[in-house]
């Protein structure tokens, strides 16, 4: 009976501590592992994760609800101007085209009429015209009208008409004789290659008349006449190279272009021709290194 009654005490001082030493493992397992040993689903042997976590439940997807988007107001459509139809053009129409009203330029804001209805002179009738009134000697003032007519086209930009008119007054032919009046229009009409005019302006610095003499600028004009088939400027420049004046002395370019003014016709040219080539054939024969025996 003492040591029942000595157990009884021993178990009634330590029983508690025991208990509470017991619990406290039991919590250490589960928070370290989540299970407890030996408890298990029926027929398992796997053990059981026991006071699992709640975890906050995931709402189903579902399909997406529309975007809240503020519809957008499109603009109004553009009405686009109808097509202008024209009326078609009748007779009448027609005739009031013809005489339409002064038309207003905006820079200066002047009202300008259209051209009056006269023909306009044609620069190749008035140098036909002009041209026949100086052959016909019947009437001393024929000579002005056609100067009057030259005038008008050449200043139209009619190249023979700017020649004639340069040579009417180079010779004093229904004007005064005005030399530096001649070479401009000579000039005028030698720049839009009329050879004879770029002969005759030739001339005229070779002359010094209207312009101050020059034989370069005089040589120049005479090889471009030249190459454009005057046979005088062929001439001209050909004894300008035989000569050396204005240009180096060439008797090979010389003999060149006194043998074209020679194949038109020119007899002084053939004459000039022959006797350079003679010059020329002794100059090389005096040249030439002599044989040996002779």
């Amino acid at each position: 009976m003492t040591s029942v009654a000595a157990l009884r005490r021993s178990w009634a001082s330590a029983g508690p501590w025991l208990v509470s030493i017991i619990g406290i493992l039991f919590v250490g397992v589960y928070l370290f592992d989540g299970q407890f040993p030996f408890v298990s689903h029926a027929g398992s042997s796997v053990p059981v994760r026991g006071l699992e976590r709640s975890l906050p439940a995931v709402p189903a997807v579902t399909e997406a609800a529309p975007l809240l988007v503020e519809p957008v107001s499109m603009p109004p459509a553009i009405s686009l101007p109808q097509p202008i139809t024209l009326p078609p053009i009748g007779v009448e129409a027609a005739e009031t085209a013809t005489n339409p009203s002064p038309l207003r330029f905006p820079e200066d804001g002047v009202a300008r009429a259209e051209p009056s209805s006269r023909p306009i002179p044609d620069p190749a009738a008035q140098l036909a015209l002009a041209l026949n009134l100086l052959e016909d000697q019947s009437q001393p003032s024929n000579a002005a009208k056609a100067v009057g007519l030259l005038r008008g086209a050449a200043e139209a930009g009619l190249a023979d008409a700017q020649f004639h008119l340069g040579y009417a007054y180079r010779r004093g032919i229904g004007a005064s004789p005005d030399p530096v009046e001649a070479a401009g229009w000579y000039r005028r009409a030698a720049e839009q290659r009329h050879w004879l005019a770029a002969y005759h302006l030739a001339v005229s610095y070779a002359e010094g008349a209207g312009v101050p003499q020059n034989f370069e600028t005089a040589a120049e004009w005479f090889r471009k006449a030249a190459d454009g088939g005057v046979v005088a400027a062929q001439f001209n420049f050909a004894t300008l190279c035989l000569q050396g004046n204005g240009v180096p002395r060439d008797p090979y370019l010389a003999l060149k272009y006194y043998s074209l003014a020679a194949n038109a016709g020119d007899a002084e040219a053939r004459t000039q021709a022959a006797a350079i080539t003679q010059a020329l054939r002794q100059s090389a024969e005096s040249r030439r290194p002599p044989v040996a025996g002779q």
